[in-house]
């Protein structure tokens, strides 16, 4: 599948950014507080009639205090936003989880190919064909093709294009594993195909002509066609 964009993990700092900015505003305004108490209110009273040394290490160990208490409120605020960590990363990841069920779950075959046309991913469904997904990894889309009908085909299926531009019901003829009893039963199947091209960049950016982008491969999904 394809790994998850930047652009959650540039939110994510960016929350956290924000979240720190907040704590470091507390400690500043609750120190200038606690400072001007001691300041303009106490610090007269309580070093009447002491030495300059005397008085000078009180308002070090006053200065020291205040510090300490100024940090105590953002000190819990910071544990409880670590404690949240977790309960927020499982709820990001719940979504994820759930698409996984569906693509392992799906009737329909699923494949992702990188650039160079080689199967880097396989649901459970390729068993309609005789493979395990496993065996799938690594493997030329176009082995599982007849030589005769490559030349119309991976163009289609091997596409770049996004959106209303994407391949849509194709009709393939898709081989079946030559090492599996299905192979003499059934030799090949016919299937819609569905492809698009996946980007790293969204698809507002892909869609600029002469846009800098970077292509990673094309989603497959394959249909039998007496379920289309």
């Amino acid at each position: 599948m394809v790994p998850p964009q930047g652009g959650e993990i540039f939110m994510k700092l960016n929350e956290i950014k924000a979240k720190l900015i907040k704590l470091a505003g507390f400690t500043v305004i609750g120190a200038a507080f606690l400072w001007g108490l001691w300041r303009f209110g106490l610090s007269d009273s309580m070093t009447q009639g002491m030495s300059a040394t005397a008085a000078h290490t009180l308002e070090v160990f006053v200065a020291v205090g205040i510090t300490v208490l100024a940090l105590i409120g953002p000190a819990f605020l910071l544990k409880k936003m670590m404690e949240e960590g977790p309960v927020q990363e499982g709820q990001t990841e719940e979504p994820t989880s759930r698409y996984q069920r569906i693509v392992e779950k799906s009737n329909n075959i699923i494949l992702e190919i990188d650039e160079e046309g080689k199967i880097i991913f396989a649901n459970p469904a390729v068993i309609l064909l005789g493979y395990e997904p496993d065996s799938l990894l690594g493997k030329p889309i176009k082995d599982l093709f007849q030589e005769g009908d490559q030349e119309k085909a991976l163009p289609r299926v091997t596409t770049r294009r996004i959106g209303p531009r994407a391949t849509i019901n194709f009709p393939v003829t898709l081989l079946t594993n030559d090492d599996s009893v299905l192979s003499y039963e059934e030799p090949s199947m016919e299937f819609l195909v569905d492809a698009a091209g996946l980007w790293k960049e969204p698809d507002e950016v892909v869609r600029i002509k002469g846009s800098e982008k970077t292509f990673l491969g094309t989603l497959i999904i394959a249909r039998t066609r007496s379920g289309g």
